[in-house]
């Protein structure tokens, strides 16, 4: 499945970050908090930082109830946008992972507002799955002309 696929690609090239965030993220979806947080964690080790590897270490650490961990990589988010170009997407996906739902919709709409390109996943992410039926998701996905 999409383990072993994401655990190829690292073998082929284990210096490409935003593939530690891919397979991090498939670990999430199969309830394997823990290995989730290794892999991201493996993927943040690279002089370069990822924001989206970042992001996924601190969704799992959210959702391990690690939420004191999870502030941090929100500080360190921070820290990155004002040196470089950060997406926004990262920062939703924490906020969704410690339940701050207005805090999630805050940088979703940021998230369109500056074309980050995360969006088009949006609609089948199951980490936004529980935003579908509030009335703010509708009219993000209106403005996205879906």
């Amino acid at each position: 499945g999409a383990i072993d696929l994401f655990q190829k690609t690292i073998e082929m090239d284990p210096g490409f970050p935003l593939q530690y965030f891919w397979l991090g993220r498939a670990y999430l979806q199969t309830g394997e908090l823990q290995k989730a947080i290794e892999i991201f964690e493996k993927g943040t080790e690279f002089p370069s930082v990822n924001a989206n590897v970042l992001g996924g270490l601190g969704l799992a650490y959210a959702l391990a109830g690690r939420e004191n961990d999870a502030q941090k990589i929100l500080d360190q988010l921070h820290k990155l946008s004002k040196e470089k170009y950060v997406d926004t997407s990262p920062f939703a996906y924490i906020y969704m992972g410690l339940g701050d739902k207005d805090k999630a919709f805050e940088y979703l709409d940021k998230c369109f507002d500056v074309g980050d390109m995360y969006l088009f996943y949006l609609p089948i992410d199951p980490i936004f799955k529980e935003l579908h039926d509030d009335p703010r998701f509708a009219v993000l996905m209106h403005r996205m002309g879906l």
